[in-house]
């Protein structure tokens, strides 16, 4: 996740972690062409905005970790539930999950990065 460490110099965490998504989204859309994929049976739309809040509890997870395995387990875990939880079927699950998703990772780092800040001093 060096890209991240780098954007994480030049950008807000808000920034590098939309622009992170943006990547994710373009990385996944071969999966959507490919037959038994989860990403294949859904919307490109809902796909994308689920895309967009995960991305920013994965920035998040690192962010404050610096371990890439702990952001592999969240995925991992965020994969095997998605077959249980409703967002990615309809609109407004998908939106109201990612909207909560992008203002908790926000107060979490803000937090976080506030507590630094205050034993730098």
């Amino acid at each position: 996740m060096k890209t991240l460490q780098d954007k994480r110099k030049r950008f807000s965490f808000f920034i590098a972690s939309s622009i992170t998504s943006v990547i994710w989204i373009l990385w996944h859309i071969p999966f959507f062409f490919v037959a038994g994929t989860g990403q294949s049976e859904m919307s490109f739309l809902l796909f994308s905005i689920m895309v967009l809040g995960n991305s920013f509890a994965l920035s998040a997870i690192y962010r404050i970790s610096a371990s890439v395995w702990l952001c592999i387990l969240f995925h991992a875990v965020f994969n095997a539930f998605s077959f249980y939880w409703p967002a990615g079927q309809d609109i407004t699950t998908t939106i109201i999950s990612t909207v909560c998703l992008v203002i908790i990772s926000n107060i979490i780092v803000l937090l976080r990065d506030g507590k630094r800040l205050k034993q730098h001093k």
